[in-house]
């Protein structure tokens, strides 16, 4: 498990002794990343399995003061000790407290959260690479009004978002797979406020993605609990978040 905090300047690489559990969590390695980055905000591997070539040997990284994103490359998958600096490329847009950063698994499209409520997705010409062509995909769209952070589900057809403030994720289909520019259709809304979970300060989601361990994670920067964990009944669909859902 990796994490960051955008006062740190650090990234955390942690061993889990029960997989997928971050309550098993033992410090393993930090990387000192201070030497580009002021405030990182998101960071993300490289992870289609299927890829040898880049699969945990990629590390992006996205500050929200200088509003880049940096690529990082690893001799050694998976290992921050032996993380490089490579490229870095700057938003034409965006660059108002920019937070939440998800890539495309095949490394040719991102999305960022920036400017409070707007979501920006991207396209990039040559996979991971940030000295090729990006180009923005539309216009940015509204979701929330603060909006921190994204993932998507296993195929695409569902995007989830956190609101801070509100403290709710709210999920969304999609017309067109990994394509936030088409038309989304809100699902719903699920609560996230201190009384059910106790996050105060929700900063990002994550969704594992994988069948034999169903799992979406929601991210906060409360001290005694900042990292928290449930079961997805079906990794395609976000409804079915054992947190519970309602429509609005």
């Amino acid at each position: 498990m990796y994490t960051t905090g955008t006062g740190d300047d650090q990234i955390a690489e942690w061993d889990l002794t029960t997989p997928w559990d971050p309550s098993t969590k033992v410090l393993n390695d930090i990387l000192d990343i201070s030497s580009k980055h002021t405030h990182c905000a998101s960071i993300v591997f490289a992870a289609d399995s299927s890829n040898a070539a880049t699969y945990g040997k990629i590390l992006m990284t996205h500050d929200r003061v200088t509003d880049k994103v940096y690529r990082y490359n690893l001799t050694t998958a998976w290992d921050i000790t032996t993380a490089s600096y490579s490229q870095e490329y700057s938003f034409e847009y965006g660059e108002n407290n920019p937070y939440g950063m998800k890539w495309k698994s095949d490394g040719t499209r991102f999305w960022h959260c920036a400017n409070g409520q707007f979501l920006y997705q991207w396209d990039v010409a040559t996979a991971w690479d940030l000295t090729s062509t990006i180009s923005s995909s539309g216009s940015a769209r509204t979701i929330g009004t603060t909006l921190m952070g994204l993932d998507w589900n296993s195929d695409g057809t569902q995007l989830i978002t956190v609101i801070y403030g509100n403290e709710e994720a709210k999920v969304y289909s999609v017309a067109t797979a990994y394509d936030s520019q088409s038309t989304l259709t809100l699902l719903g809304t699920i609560d996230l406020d201190d009384s059910r979970i106790g996050i105060t300060d929700v900063r990002d989601v994550f969704a594992s993605n994988d069948s034999n361990n169903p799992y979406v994670y929601f991210f906060g920067r409360d001290a005694g609990k900042n990292i928290v964990r449930y079961n997805m009944h079906s990794i395609t669909d976000f409804k079915s978040i054992d947190l519970g859902f309602f429509d609005y």
